[in-house]
């Protein structure tokens, strides 16, 4: 009886500490944060052109029957060249670090989209969303950032849900609130002025405000992840504590390059010895050093990585086709069967916005990575094949019946995209070659944002021709359901932690792997106290 109580008692035990909840710690949030700030102005600067890209086009005399196609090749033009530079931006980072190379793309980002507010003509517009794609490959970058920083595979989701909720809001707000000015606030914005010259500066003149924001918040506050240049002396951080200690009237020691790296060790929450403590610094050099080679391009790639990759590249294909027709669609106006709504660029950006917040309140619930993508995944074909049929239904309804279509697509994208990010992320051999994972899937992803918009727009014009504007919605659900079916043969992985720990270990590791362990505190907190051993 006794001998049943005691291992009773050891398992119930085992299961409460297997249990307890692993959360962030402040450390780690603050950097969560100033990543998001960084990231802020992309996604806002790429979905606010959106709402009001087809009025744009026909700002430059374009004939009415090629509108269509010139919006998707202006919009695929920003992914195209985004495909042709993403692996070398990947590459960079992992050579000569994550933050310089941020900072680098958020400088290229604000002149591009300086350049795209005051575009006169089409080919100016083409050559400035070109650039943009050509010189920022911050997608993967940041990814490969939130990853290093949160190794902890329960922790991800939180930690990736920030970047959809960014886009989901404030893009589409931006580009239908702000385009067009004159037209849209006349009491604000008098006819005859700047405005009226240069009607889409407005939303992109608000953007490059956010990435001088982003840079500057950037260089004095994110910290070095990669593990050959995290000990190097930098700069931005330096100023920005005698910043910090300046206005919070107190000074700051200034904390040595090692200690840095204690704080953002993924460890867990034991106490240690200082000699233990020791050998952990010094495992921790050597590999730093061996690390200093890039590594080679082929040492991404697995069967999963690569099966990951593929879902990513064709969810990315056919959600930004998506959100680059249904606009065209929604402003569109004239034909008899299957026409469009007539929306003006305010109209379509509240509606964008309204569903970004509803779907950003949805994101907060929790659900399995793999199973919440292969159920959102589901969903992309039937909202493609029932979204032409919102002009059929009775008038009365008609706008209903579109709203809520749009609301099941913005929560589906909120979920799907941290979804395929934690699986790609966690399907990484090891966190050596993260930086050029997230970079060839970056570049494959913008390629299909290229050919998706490319072949929307065209199926777009053709429907227009036919007088059967289902024609492109209907092909996006085709490549909807190609992207879904290998969705089923996708395995969560276990998590950057172990990859790391089965295929890079250093010589002398497993010494001082009781002090490595014990760091994690500075990452993550834990709820219940440990069990002492006795």
């Amino acid at each position: 009886m006794v001998s049943w109580r005691l291992r009773w008692t050891k398992v119930h035990d085992g299961e409460r500490n297997s249990q307890k909840k692993v959360r962030f710690s402040p450390k780690v949030k603050q950097q969560l944060w100033i990543l998001a700030l960084c990231r802020f102005a992309e996604p806002v600067a790429l979905i606010s052109v959106f709402p009001y890209l087809y009025f744009m086009i026909e700002s430059f005399d374009v004939p009415k029957k090629d509108i269509a196609f010139w919006v998707g090749v202006t919009s695929a033009s920003f992914a195209y060249a985004q495909f042709t530079s993403g692996i070398l931006w990947g590459r960079a980072s992992d050579r000569f670090g994550r933050k310089p190379t941020i900072l680098c793309g958020l400088l290229g980002t604000f002149l591009s989209s300086l350049l795209f507010g005051f575009s006169k003509s089409l080919p100016m517009a083409i050559t400035s969303r070109c650039m943009a794609g050509l010189l920022n490959g911050n997608v993967g970058i940041l990814r490969t950032l939130v990853a290093e920083i949160v190794p902890q595979k329960e922790l991800q989701p939180r930690a990736f849900s920030l970047m959809p909720l960014v886009i989901s809001i404030f893009g589409p707000a931006v580009g239908g609130y702000l385009s067009e000015p004159v037209k849209n606030h006349p009491r604000y914005f008098p006819p005859g002025g700047f405005f009226a010259k240069y009607p889409y500066a407005l939303p992109n003149l608000f953007n490059c405000v956010l990435f001088a924001l982003g840079a500057i918040i950037g260089f004095l506050f994110l910290e070095e992840t990669l593990e050959s240049r995290k000990n190097s002396r930098d700069i931005g951080l330096e100023l920005g504590q005698k910043l910090t200690s300046l206005f919070l009237r107190k000074q700051h020691h200034h904390k040595t390059l090692q200690e840095r790296f204690d704080e953002n060790s993924p460890l867990l929450n034991q106490a240690i010895g200082d000699e233990e403590d020791l050998l952990t610094r010094q495992s921790a050099t050597k590999r730093a050093k061996k690390l200093q080679k890039p590594p080679a391009l082929h040492e991404a790639f697995t069967f999963q990585s690569t099966l990951n990759i593929f879902v990513y590249t064709f969810l990315a294909l056919h959600s930004v086709a998506y959100d680059q027709i249904l606009p065209v669609y929604m402003s569109f106006s004239g034909l008899e069967i299957f026409r469009g709504f007539g929306m003006n660029s305010a109209e379509i950006g509240a509606i964008f916005s309204a569903f970004g917040i509803l779907a950003m309140i949805n994101q907060f619930f929790r659900y399995g990575a793999g199973a919440c993508l292969r159920l959102c995944l589901t969903m992309y074909p039937i909202i493609n094949i029932l979204s032409p049929f919102a002009i059929v239904v009775r008038e009365d309804y008609q706008r209903f019946y579109l709203y809520t279509l749009i609301f099941i697509k913005q929560i589906t994208g909120v979920f799907a995209f941290p979804c395929i990010i934690i699986m790609l992320t966690n399907s990484a051999p090891s966190l050596r070659v993260l930086g050029t994972l997230n970079g060839v899937a970056t570049a494959l992803a913008a390629l299909g944002r290229a050919v998706g918009p490319t072949i929307a727009g065209s199926a777009f014009s053709y429907g227009q021709q036919v007088q059967y504007l289902l024609i492109p919605f209907w092909l996006l659900g085709l490549l909807a359901v190609v992207g879904l079916i290998p969705s089923f043969f996708l395995v969560e992985g276990k998590g950057l932690d172990n990859a790391d720990e089965n295929t890079q270990e250093t010589p002398g590791a497993s010494e001082s792997s009781m002090a490595t362990c014990s760091k994690a505190a500075s990452i993550v907190g834990v709820d219940d106290e440990p069990v002492a051993r006795k």
